[in-house]
């Protein structure tokens, strides 16, 4: 481990994607990163034994120098931004290094969900990066359930966190919304919305055009910005039945390295 020549930006990150391995192992891609003002290195990919975990749990990957050697940890503590190192950390110890998109995510019987980490639209130019859980029926899943079998509405706005299935830092939550019920319950735009006291401008809304159908496919997937919230929001009406429910899942999210 050594300083960080002037060169290198605050912050930095090289290489150092995290891969899915298999149900009990994740990775780390050959790279480099600033880690708490010193540059880490490693010239062989990185390997972390998911150990003893929690079902439907959020587990946060923290790299770190033990004795000037590149390794890997879990953990359920939250990373926490540090503005005058530039970079996640973990909570209360700043020599472990974190990132919105170092994470992975249990099953209800323990395995480590298989995900994609894969730049996405000029990300190659940018850093923009995505996590998007993988086809079910190969191993992956959902990162979990944000909101489940709320009530159709048609004018209050609904809210839930999304703390505990998305990571901190962020852009964007790539969710699926599943109908429940009945035919013809529409997810209201954000401009459609009629805002509450608790509703402000800027707020993320779930923001799906038309009509979710419950036919063969019952649900819609999408993006929503985040804006540094923890909270999303979304109305839905339902003009055939008043107890027509929705659930919102969380499939991924995107970040800047």
């Amino acid at each position: 481990m050594t300083a960080v020549p002037v060169y290198f930006e605050a912050g930095m990150i090289r290489g150092a994607r995290l891969t899915w391995n298999s149900t009990s192992e994740v990775g780390m891609a050959v790279g480099q990163a600033d880690v708490n003002g010193a540059l880490l290195s490693w010239s062989a990919a990185l390997t972390l034994s998911k150990g003893t975990v929690a079902n439907s749990t959020l587990y946060y990957v923290y790299l770190y120098s033990n004795s000037g050697v590149a390794t890997l940890e879990k953990s359920t503590t939250v990373p926490v931004w540090n503005a005058t190192t530039q970079q996640f950390q973990k909570t209360g110890d700043a020599t472990r290094r974190g990132s919105p998109g170092w994470f992975f995510a249990t099953s209800s019987t323990g395995d480590v969900l298989r995900f994609d980490q894969d730049p996405i639209a000029g990300g190659a130019r940018t850093g923009r990066m995505r996590y998007i859980a993988s086809d079910i029926s190969a191993g992956g899943g959902e990162l979990g359930l944000l909101s489940g079998g709320q009530t159709v509405d048609g004018s209050t706005p609904l809210s839930f966190g999304i703390g505990a299935k998305i990571p901190p830092g962020a852009l964007s939550a790539h969710l699926r919304v599943q109908l429940f019920n009945v035919a013809g319950v529409t997810i209201l735009a954000a401009a459609s919305v009629s805002r509450s006291s608790t509703v402000t401008t800027g707020d993320p809304l779930l923001s799906y055009a038309g009509v979710l159908q419950a036919s063969d496919y019952p649900y819609t997937d999408g993006d929503v910005v985040l804006n540094g919230s923890g909270t999303l929001y979304y109305v839905t009406y339902s003009p055939t039945q008043a107890d027509a429910s929705v659930d919102v899942m969380a499939l991924g999210c995107s970040w800047e390295r």
